[in-house]
Protein backbone atom coordinates (compact mmCIF):
# COMPACT_ATOMS: atom_id res chain seq x y z
CA UNK A 1 0.00 0.00 0.00
CA UNK A 2 1.77 3.10 -1.26
CA UNK A 3 0.74 5.94 1.34
CA UNK A 4 -0.18 9.72 0.07
CA UNK A 5 -1.48 12.47 1.84
CA UNK A 6 -4.22 14.72 -0.62
CA UNK A 7 -4.91 17.75 0.96
CA UNK A 8 -7.99 17.76 3.42
CA UNK A 9 -7.47 14.06 3.57
CA UNK A 10 -4.89 13.76 6.42
CA UNK A 11 -7.62 12.39 9.17
CA UNK A 12 -9.29 9.91 6.67
CA UNK A 13 -6.38 8.56 6.19
CA UNK A 14 -5.07 8.13 9.41
CA UNK A 15 -8.29 6.69 10.10
CA UNK A 16 -7.83 3.85 7.88
CA UNK A 17 -4.08 3.12 8.44
CA UNK A 18 -5.27 2.73 12.04
CA UNK A 19 -8.11 0.44 11.03
CA UNK A 20 -5.93 -1.55 8.81
CA UNK A 21 -2.62 -1.94 11.22
CA UNK A 22 -4.00 -1.93 14.30
CA UNK A 23 -5.80 -3.51 17.13
CA UNK A 24 -9.16 -1.99 18.50
CA UNK A 25 -9.62 -1.58 22.30
CA UNK A 26 -12.88 -0.60 24.58
CA UNK A 27 -12.42 0.75 27.89
CA UNK A 28 -14.29 1.67 30.47
CA UNK A 29 -15.07 5.29 32.48
CA UNK A 30 -11.56 4.94 35.27
CA UNK A 31 -9.81 2.53 33.17
CA UNK A 32 -6.44 3.41 32.19
CA UNK A 33 -4.70 2.90 28.54
CA UNK A 34 -1.07 2.76 30.05
CA UNK A 35 0.51 4.12 32.80
CA UNK A 36 3.70 6.08 33.54
CA UNK A 37 6.55 3.87 33.74
CA UNK A 38 4.63 0.61 31.43
CA UNK A 39 6.63 -0.66 28.55
CA UNK A 40 5.67 1.06 25.18
CA UNK A 41 3.64 -0.81 23.33
CA UNK A 42 2.46 1.84 20.73
CA UNK A 43 -0.30 4.36 19.72
CA UNK A 44 -3.73 5.16 20.34
CA UNK A 45 -6.24 6.67 18.05
CA UNK A 46 -9.26 7.71 20.18
CA UNK A 47 -12.52 6.85 18.28
CA UNK A 48 -14.94 7.55 20.73
CA UNK A 49 -14.85 8.65 24.52
CA UNK A 50 -12.45 11.32 26.29
CA UNK A 51 -9.06 10.79 27.84
CA UNK A 52 -7.17 12.10 30.05
CA UNK A 53 -2.92 12.24 29.93
CA UNK A 54 -1.57 13.53 33.21
CA UNK A 55 1.20 12.83 35.97
CA UNK A 56 0.10 12.87 39.60
CA UNK A 57 2.90 13.53 42.77
CA UNK A 58 3.42 11.75 45.50
CA UNK A 59 1.00 13.24 47.47
CA UNK A 60 -1.37 12.82 44.73
CA UNK A 61 -1.60 15.87 43.11
CA UNK A 62 -2.30 15.68 39.38
CA UNK A 63 -0.83 17.41 36.39
CA UNK A 64 -3.63 17.45 33.69
CA UNK A 65 -1.09 17.99 30.36
CA UNK A 66 -3.90 16.85 27.72
CA UNK A 67 -7.28 15.93 27.20
CA UNK A 68 -7.50 13.57 24.07
CA UNK A 69 -10.74 13.01 22.20
CA UNK A 70 -12.13 11.52 19.05
CA UNK A 71 -9.14 11.66 16.00
CA UNK A 72 -6.12 12.60 18.29
CA UNK A 73 -3.01 10.58 18.72
CA UNK A 74 -1.78 9.11 21.98
CA UNK A 75 0.91 7.76 23.38
CA UNK A 76 3.16 9.34 20.77
CA UNK A 77 6.52 11.18 22.95
CA UNK A 78 8.62 8.07 23.14
CA UNK A 79 7.83 6.54 19.63
CA UNK A 80 11.28 7.86 17.62
CA UNK A 81 13.02 7.66 21.41
CA UNK A 82 16.18 4.77 20.58
CA UNK A 83 16.20 3.68 24.01
CA UNK A 84 14.87 -0.40 23.50
CA UNK A 85 13.60 0.62 27.05
CA UNK A 86 10.59 2.70 25.99
CA UNK A 87 8.49 3.83 28.68
CA UNK A 88 5.38 5.71 28.77
CA UNK A 89 5.88 9.10 30.31
CA UNK A 90 2.58 10.11 31.78
CA UNK A 91 -1.30 8.10 32.74
CA UNK A 92 -4.03 8.07 29.93
CA UNK A 93 -7.06 7.14 31.29
CA UNK A 94 -10.70 7.08 30.21
CA UNK A 95 -13.01 9.69 31.29
CA UNK A 96 -15.87 7.95 29.69
CA UNK A 97 -16.83 5.04 28.18
CA UNK A 98 -14.74 4.74 24.97
CA UNK A 99 -12.73 2.91 22.18
CA UNK A 100 -9.23 3.55 20.60
CA UNK A 101 -7.12 1.63 17.88
CA UNK A 102 -3.98 0.68 19.38
CA UNK A 103 -1.02 0.49 16.93
CA UNK A 104 1.91 -1.79 17.67
CA UNK A 105 5.04 0.42 17.73
CA UNK A 106 6.60 -2.80 15.92
CA UNK A 107 4.45 -2.54 13.37
CA UNK A 108 4.75 1.22 12.78
CA UNK A 109 8.00 1.05 12.55
CA UNK A 110 8.09 -1.37 9.78
CA UNK A 111 5.89 0.47 7.83
CA UNK A 112 7.76 3.90 8.34
CA UNK A 113 10.86 2.77 7.12
CA UNK A 114 8.77 1.71 3.57
CA UNK A 115 6.50 4.81 3.62
CA UNK A 116 8.02 8.13 4.86
CA UNK A 117 4.42 9.78 4.24
CA UNK A 118 3.76 7.89 7.59
CA UNK A 119 6.19 9.56 9.46
CA UNK A 120 5.46 13.03 8.11
CA UNK A 121 1.59 12.33 9.07
CA UNK A 122 2.29 11.49 12.72
CA UNK A 123 4.65 14.42 13.24
CA UNK A 124 1.79 16.45 12.57
CA UNK A 125 0.12 15.13 15.57
CA UNK A 126 3.03 14.82 17.32
CA UNK A 127 3.74 18.98 17.07
CA UNK A 128 -0.36 19.46 17.59
CA UNK A 129 0.37 17.78 20.60
CA UNK A 130 3.83 20.21 21.55
CA UNK A 131 1.49 23.24 20.63
CA UNK A 132 -1.29 22.67 22.88
CA UNK A 133 1.03 21.54 25.95
CA UNK A 134 2.68 25.47 25.26
CA UNK A 135 -0.96 26.50 24.71
CA UNK A 136 -1.90 25.09 28.25
CA UNK A 137 1.14 26.69 30.09
CA UNK A 138 0.64 29.78 28.73
CA UNK A 139 -3.26 30.01 29.14
CA UNK A 140 -2.80 28.48 33.05
CA UNK A 141 -0.32 31.60 33.32
CA UNK A 142 -2.08 34.57 31.89
CA UNK A 143 -5.25 33.93 31.14
CA UNK A 144 -8.65 34.13 33.04
CA UNK A 145 -10.74 31.04 34.64
CA UNK A 146 -13.50 31.88 32.32
CA UNK A 147 -10.97 32.37 29.57
CA UNK A 148 -9.48 28.90 29.92
CA UNK A 149 -13.11 27.79 31.08
CA UNK A 150 -14.23 28.28 27.09
CA UNK A 151 -10.59 27.14 25.60
CA UNK A 152 -11.79 23.63 27.18
CA UNK A 153 -15.54 24.02 25.72
CA UNK A 154 -14.05 24.59 22.15
CA UNK A 155 -11.66 21.47 22.69
CA UNK A 156 -14.70 19.09 23.41
CA UNK A 157 -16.70 20.37 20.16
CA UNK A 158 -19.36 22.78 22.34
CA UNK A 159 -18.92 25.39 18.92
CA UNK A 160 -20.58 22.54 17.12
CA UNK A 161 -22.78 21.08 19.24
CA UNK A 162 -24.24 20.88 22.51
CA UNK A 163 -22.24 18.85 25.18
CA UNK A 164 -21.44 17.67 28.71
CA UNK A 165 -18.74 18.30 30.89
CA UNK A 166 -17.13 14.12 31.11
CA UNK A 167 -16.09 14.47 34.49
CA UNK A 168 -17.22 16.48 37.66
CA UNK A 169 -16.48 20.13 38.37
CA UNK A 170 -13.95 19.12 40.87
CA UNK A 171 -11.46 17.67 38.01
CA UNK A 172 -12.74 19.92 35.66
CA UNK A 173 -10.76 22.56 38.03
CA UNK A 174 -7.70 20.79 38.77
CA UNK A 175 -7.39 21.06 34.39
CA UNK A 176 -8.14 24.44 34.21
CA UNK A 177 -5.80 25.14 37.77
CA UNK A 178 -8.42 26.95 39.70
CA UNK A 179 -11.14 25.68 42.04
CA UNK A 180 -14.58 24.38 41.87
CA UNK A 181 -16.37 27.61 43.17
CA UNK A 182 -13.75 29.71 40.23
CA UNK A 183 -15.55 27.24 37.54
CA UNK A 184 -19.12 27.72 38.86
CA UNK A 185 -18.68 31.25 39.39
CA UNK A 186 -17.29 31.57 35.41
CA UNK A 187 -20.23 29.30 34.18
CA UNK A 188 -22.67 31.11 35.33
CA UNK A 189 -20.80 34.46 34.16
CA UNK A 190 -20.01 33.32 30.23
CA UNK A 191 -24.01 32.38 30.26
CA UNK A 192 -25.20 36.07 31.44
CA UNK A 193 -22.91 37.61 28.88
CA UNK A 194 -24.71 35.39 26.47
CA UNK A 195 -21.57 33.36 25.57
CA UNK A 196 -22.92 30.11 26.54
CA UNK A 197 -25.95 28.69 26.19
CA UNK A 198 -26.86 26.29 29.33
CA UNK A 199 -29.76 23.15 29.37
CA UNK A 200 -30.00 21.32 32.00
CA UNK A 201 -26.57 19.89 32.03
CA UNK A 202 -25.37 20.60 28.22
CA UNK A 203 -23.29 23.48 27.51
CA UNK A 204 -22.77 24.92 23.69
CA UNK A 205 -20.76 28.33 23.18
CA UNK A 206 -22.80 31.16 21.04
Amino acid sequence: MQITIEPGEEQKLLTDLFTRYGITEKYGKGEAIFREGDSYRGIFLVQQGTFKWYRKTAMGEEGVLKIYVVGEVAGLPPLFETNPDKRYVADLIALTDGRVICWAEGRLHKLMHHQPELLRLLNRHYCATLKELVDQATSLSLKSVPDRLMDFLKKIGAEETWVQLPFKKKQLATILNTSPESVSRSLKSLVSQRKLALDRNRFRLL
